[in-house]
């Protein structure tokens, strides 16, 4: 079996659902983003996920579950469910 990947920013506000989209498309099981969120007290990453695993995101076309997240010392971990509406 053959492995891809796909190497981009991390979305901004106006681009999050093409980035959710980008995923769903190429069946991407694992995202790596290789950026903090924050740098030198300028965002440089629009959080793309669910804050906490109760509430969802609401996409035009999907709806985002964070299913837990696990904080390591130099990343952190999120299991994130995807669903088509």
């Amino acid at each position: 079996e053959e492995h891809f990947y796909i190497i981009t920013q991390g979305p901004l506000p106006s681009t999050m659902a093409d980035f959710w989209q980008m995923v769903w498309e190429s069946e991407s099981d694992v995202i790596a983003m290789m950026t903090k969120e924050v740098e030198l007290g300028q965002v440089k990453c629009h959080q793309y996920w669910p804050e906490s695993p109760y509430i969802s995101k609401d996409l035009a076309n999907f709806c985002l579950r964070l299913h837990n997240y696990q904080i390591l010392e130099y990343f952190i971990i999120r299991k994130i469910e995807i669903i088509n509406k």
